[in-house]
């Protein structure tokens, strides 16, 4: 989890991935946050063995700081998460059941919903092509549905289903 002034929003999210199931290694990067949020981490976390606060290096973005905690990660399984992500109960058991049956390189991904239990646009996307992006720059997209970048408008299936993009929220 990559955060920066992520606001009140961070704390759920943190204790919503503590509160996970099973064994895993929580890398936290402090990406640019205030003295104070940084300070409050540091003390938090300085003694807890699965979680692993790394800080120090300034804003240096959400990609670059991803890649900084996955170098450091030492599971066979790798999860981003938003740091305004608020995980349900079971969630990391749930996903780890889903890759237990898959047999080669994979991503997966979650629906992603709101606080009113809304599907969120970036949760099935299409691949953004430069038409994609030009039609729905012009707001176009209404249109042409077959050129909309989200797919959230389209039915939802019960089981993992294969779609063209995921967001980076959560996979």
């Amino acid at each position: 989890m990559v955060t920066r002034h992520t606001g009140p929003v961070l704390e759920q999210a943190i204790a919503s991935v503590l509160a996970q199931r099973g064994t895993f290694e929580f890398i936290l990067v402090n990406n640019g946050n205030s003295q104070e949020v940084e300070s409050g981490l540091v003390e938090r976390f300085k003694d807890s063995p699965n979680v692993r606060l790394m800080t120090g290096h300034g804003d240096i973005g959400l990609v670059p700081g991803r890649n900084l905690g996955a170098r450091v990660a030492s599971g066979s399984h790798l999860l981003f998460v938003d740091d305004n992500c608020i995980l349900p109960d079971d969630a990391l058991t749930t996903l780890c059941l889903e890759a237990e049956n898959k047999e080669k390189s994979f991503i997966l991904a979650a629906r992603l919903v709101d606080e009113k239990g809304q599907e969120k646009e970036s949760s099935r996307l299409r691949v953004l092509t430069p038409l994609v992006a030009f039609i729905n720059k012009l707001r176009l997209a209404s249109f042409l549905p077959a050129y909309q970048t989200s797919l959230y408008h389209t039915p939802l299936s019960e089981k993992t289903v294969p779609v063209p993009a995921v967001g980076g929220a959560f996979m």
